[in-house]
């Protein structure tokens, strides 16, 4: 996955610059996951990352969005 990120990454760059990025990898594809005919998902795993990863990732993209508004 990451592979095919950093030749998109690398294009970005050529194309617009320095960037800057938050990743936010093995979180919830569904809300409600009763709702989709979905077994390739762990609901439990997917879950779990949500709630320990997820608000890690939502903290960083706020500070990126907070020092692109400082520059």
């Amino acid at each position: 996955m990451d592979n095919g990120w950093n030749m998109t990454a690398a294009m970005f760059q050529r194309f617009f610059g320095s960037y800057q990025e938050v990743r936010s990898y093995d979180t919830l594809q569904f809300d409600d996951y009763s709702k989709y005919a979905s077994s390739m998902f762990d609901e439990t795993h997917k879950r779990a990352v949500h709630e320990q990863a997820f608000p890690n990732d939502l903290a960083k993209a706020y500070e990126l969005g907070q020092n692109l508004l400082a520059q």
